[in-house]
């Protein structure tokens, strides 16, 4: 039981299409759905130092090592470089469109792409995650998080959040708001009110110190029927008041 409850938590739905092979049968396939945004490079470095993963390194260096890491990824690729990352992945460049025959010279039509593929050790199965249909879902769906003066993701201090989505109910009961930060600390959040597509919420004292430019990641958990659903996480960004 503690195994599957350590596992990341992946909701996905059903989709009818028709059979690319054979137009007159309907095909089911499922589809990753309500995705958490993705997360920075320099956050997957900072965890990697604070987790130990790189000896040596203190983690307020994580933004400029990951920055570093681009910068030259995108000067090697300049130079024709393909880089691999170990077996973990690898960039290469590619060709886009086509041309008029074999003796052809490349034109404006042709487009430079850069694209990354996953090595043998990437290789996940469907039991590294728990996993759960949405048609059976009872969790709200986060699409934004938006400051008081209206701008989409981003947190402004001192006043009031707005989280727009899907499922939220009618009533601030049994709905808990939770933002985390940095390292993993936690502030939770007083819903104020809630309506079946916007969730109102107090600005948590315990952001207050927050330097600005933080970015935190937002979930909202109801209870329905004696049970907790969790949304999926969105991330915003901390800023002053204008």
């Amino acid at each position: 039981m503690s195994d599957t409850l350590d596992k990341a938590k992946l909701k996905f739905e059903v989709r009818s299409q028709k059979d690319p092979t054979d137009e007159t049968r309907t095909i089911f396939v499922p589809a990753i759905v309500e995705r958490a945004d993705p997360m920075q490079l320099s956050k997957v470095v900072y965890n990697a130092i604070n987790e130990g993963r790189i000896a040596g390194l203190k983690p307020n260096a994580a933004k400029s090592i990951a920055e570093g890491i681009c910068d030259q990824i995108y000067e090697e690729l300049k130079e024709g470089n393909s880089i691999a990352f170990m077996k973990y992945f690898h960039v290469r460049l590619y060709l886009d469109g086509t041309v008029a025959d074999a003796g052809s010279q490349l034109t404006g039509a042709n487009k430079v792409n850069v694209r990354i593929a996953p090595g043998s050790d990437f290789r996940l199965g469907l039991d590294t995650f728990s996993w759960s249909n949405v048609a059976n879902d009872k969790s709200a769906k986060l699409d934004y998080i938006v400051s008081a003066s209206g701008v989409r993701g981003e947190i402004q201090k001192d006043g009031a959040i707005y989280i727009d989505g899907s499922g939220f109910g009618e009533t601030t009961e049994g709905v808990t708001v939770r933002f985390v930060y940095e390292d993993g600390a936690e502030v939770a959040g007083a819903a104020t009110s809630v309506g079946p597509n916007r969730i109102a919420v107090a600005f948590p004292e315990g952001l207050s110190g927050i330097a600005d430019g933080t970015e935190v990641a937002v979930t909202v958990t109801k209870s329905v029927d004696g049970r907790e659903y969790t949304s999926n996480t969105k991330t915003a960004t901390i800023v002053s008041a204008s």
